[in-house]
């Protein structure tokens, strides 16, 4: 959270709910879906596992809280620019789009990396 704008001393209750919020929308999710297989562990953090909802959730979530933090620095005094909100916004928007588009769209294709065919 730190790299989305956290402060590092203050606001500590509201970095950890956000935290939490991140953790239950796109980390729960995997862990669903591919258990603990390290295999499928290794091959969704390379980005070279097929793109599923799964999938989408989290990048979107990461690309969407990343975004959220572009105007926090802009203003501090209005409410909605003050630290989490905009980047719960982005996280749920960003989860949002990317589940629907990795589901729907970009289903099965992959981001990067060589498919190595199993035996």
């Amino acid at each position: 959270m730190v790299g989305f704008g956290a402060p590092v001393i203050t606001h500590i209750q509201h970095t950890a709910l956000c935290s939490a919020t991140f953790a239950l929308l796109s980390l729960f999710p995997l862990f669903y879906v591919h258990g603990v297989d390290p295999a499928s562990w290794i091959a969704t953090a390379g980005a070279t596992s097929p793109l599923d909802e799964t999938s989408g959730g989290l990048l979107g979530a990461l690309l969407g809280g990343w975004l959220g933090a572009v105007p926090i620095p802009l203003d501090w005094d209005r409410e909605w620019q003050k630290w989490p909100v905009t980047i719960l916004c982005g996280i749920y928007l960003g989860y949002v789009v990317g589940k629907v588009l990795c589901g729907t769209v970009l289903f099965g294709k992959r981001l990067g990396g060589t498919v190595v065919k199993g035996d």
